[in-house]
């Protein structure tokens, strides 16, 4: 039997934790929701697996990969991620008339291969797993019978949707408690209580009440307080005397002296309470911070691109005095018309979403292309686009991307030179595809590939073309 994987799914209720990744890469115990469910499937012999992604399909498929380190195989199948998964697989010939759909946005305990046992006194017919009455997000899909399902009850099966914020937090405490029979968990037993992954340096003592999880590569310090059930994932520092309860800390993530968190959930600056739903964003650095920060090499790329414009801006200077004196031409009374753009510059709103801020840029009335953006050279002297990058919206346009896959553009820096061919824009949906594509692979090699193509478009007839009239 193969197996259609769901891990396109859209969740704003997880806002803000899924604003930069896929929902299904969200992690439990320090392992993404989308692993725990490959494994389960694994664990009841099914390796042949079909995976829909939509938001962030790129970082699905990183970290899943071609399948064989879980001893599968895997195929990707890019969707709207719209949740009708009966209209996909009826395009997916793959699958033939029998297989399974596994809903990654719940996390269960081992028993699909109890589940498949139950399906075959029901041949003929489409099945879906419940627990307690509950749904369990598992399905036996039978293409004959594809309109209706049965509900089979699993004995001692448990699942959990993680459908919010509060899901996910106890999802996590759950997991810790061993409420899922079956579940791979990551790390070894250092003492009743905690369970460490590798290079993770805590000390048993600190936990003092419940337990805790610590992910890979973790600290915490020898005066910090453990309360559990705590999880902490990779890469996390607890510092002096900080004091945790029933909380959930996520990757990349400092927490600093002195601070308590109860009830909540936490990833770098975001703070969320999970018994009011509240997000705050902590702008002190000492409090909580984003152990990744900005890398050495954004910072190499900022400076270099206010070398490259500074020195286009010099050696460009004839061709300012052509751009200003044909818009004084075609447009005497407002040769240099304004515009206001979003750029780079990011402010966090009270609810804790990312916004960028907009800026104002002049351009030439001109109407010879190459021209006619000159002036938005000086937005990338002051950093506000980069020279490589998605194109930049008007405060309007950005408010049409509403659906999750057209905000991936979001996790790439607004540019000067956009992906794409230059002198020949794609339309606003096959644009976007290429903008969110280019979010997530965007590399120096992109980068170079862009700028390359951006050169030999000036040199086309098309950037140069001259108005008909004078």
């Amino acid at each position: 039997m193969k197996a259609l994987l769901l891990a396109d799914q859209e969740l704003p209720e997880l806002a803000p934790l899924s604003e930069r990744t896929a929902p299904a890469l969200l992690p439990v115990l320090g392992k993404p929701l989308v692993v725990h469910a490959v494994e389960s499937l694994v664990a009841a012999g099914i390796t042949e697996i079909v995976i829909s992604v939509s938001p962030h399909a790129r970082l699905v498929e990183q970290e899943l990969g071609d399948g064989t380190r879980f001893g599968a195989r895997f195929q990707f199948q890019l969707t709207r991620g719209d949740g009708d998964f009966r209209r996909l697989a009826g395009r997916l010939s793959q699958l033939g008339d029998d297989y399974l759909v596994v809903d990654a946005m719940v996390l269960r305990s081992a028993f699909i291969d109890s589940f498949l046992e139950s399906c075959a006194e029901h041949p003929g017919v489409s099945l879906r797993a419940t627990a307690d009455g509950t749904p369990c997000g598992v399905w036996r899909m039978d293409n004959s019978d594809a309109e209706r399902f049965t509900d089979v009850e699993v004995a001692d099966a448990v699942a959990r949707p993680i459908a919010g914020l509060r899901a996910f937090h106890t999802a996590n405490m759950e997991a810790l408690a061993g409420r899922f029979p079956g579940l791979l968990m990551r790390g070894s037993e250092r003492s009743p209580k905690l369970r460490a992954c590798r290079h993770a340096r805590v000390r048993p003592r600190e936990v003092l009440t419940g337990s805790a999880f610590v992910g890979r590569g973790s600290t915490v310090k020898p005066s910090a307080e453990l309360h559990g059930p705590v999880v902490l994932g990779d890469h996390v520092i607890v510092d002096e005397q900080a004091i945790l309860r029933d909380t959930v800390v996520l990757q990349d993530t400092y927490v600093g002296p002195h601070v308590e968190l109860d009830h909540a959930i936490v990833w770098k600056s975001y703070l969320i309470r999970v018994d009011t739903g509240a997000v705050a964003v902590v702008t002190d650095p000492t409090l909580l911070a984003d152990l990744a920060g900005e890398s050495v090499s954004a910072v190499v790329r900022l400076g270099f691109d206010r070398l490259v414009a500074l020195a286009l801006i010099v050696l460009a200077a004839p061709l300012w005095i052509w751009m200003a004196l044909d818009s004084w031409r075609v447009a005497p009374q407002r040769p240099f018309p304004r515009r206001s753009l979003l750029g780079n510059r990011v402010t966090r709103t009270v609810d804790g979403q990312s916004r960028r801020e907009p800026f104002s840029v002049i351009e030439g009335a001109t109407h010879i292309p190459v021209l006619r953006r000159l002036p938005w050279l000086l937005a990338v002297l002051k950093g506000e686009l980069a020279l490589v990058g998605v194109q930049p919206l008007a405060p309007d346009e950005a408010g049409a991307h509403a659906e999750e896959w057209q905000r991936v553009r979001e996790g790439a820096p607004v540019g000067l030179i956009a992906p794409g061919e230059p002198n020949d824009p794609n339309s606003g949906e096959e644009q976007a595809l290429l903008e969110a594509l280019y979010a997530e692979t965007r590399s120096l090699g992109t980068d170079l590939r862009c700028v390359a193509r951006a050169a030999r478009g000036l040199l086309s007839p098309s950037a140069w073309k001259l108005p008909i009239r004078f």
